[in-house]
């Protein structure tokens, strides 16, 4: 089952991700729904999975194993179909 999560940078940006399940199964992505850092009393399994989905989506050039899933974000200003059962994260950070 492939999983999207909207990933809300409250007040700036949302972004997208799609991730197949292969990838999914990495992390506890579930324990996400609906927090969000610095407005969520966040438990430390749930603080640990938003600190490895951002490493796992944003690049960042001194660490040579980051952004592998970048490729999975999708455009916010376009329509999407979706095959098959999708599990659906809302999810964020606020700034």
């Amino acid at each position: 089952m492939q999983t999207l999560v909207i990933y809300e940078e409250v007040p700036e940006n949302t972004r997208l991700y799609l991730i197949p399940s292969e990838a999914a199964a990495s992390l506890n992505l579930a324990v996400m729904a609906g927090t969000y850092v610095n407005a969520s009393d966040l438990t430390a399994d749930q603080q640990e999975v938003h600190d490895r989905f951002s490493v796992r989506t944003i690049k960042d050039k001194d660490d040579p194993n980051s952004g592998d899933w970048a490729k999975y974000q999708i455009p916010t200003d376009k329509v999407h179909e979706i095959k098959g059962p999708v599990r659906i994260i809302h999810t964020g950070f606020l700034m």
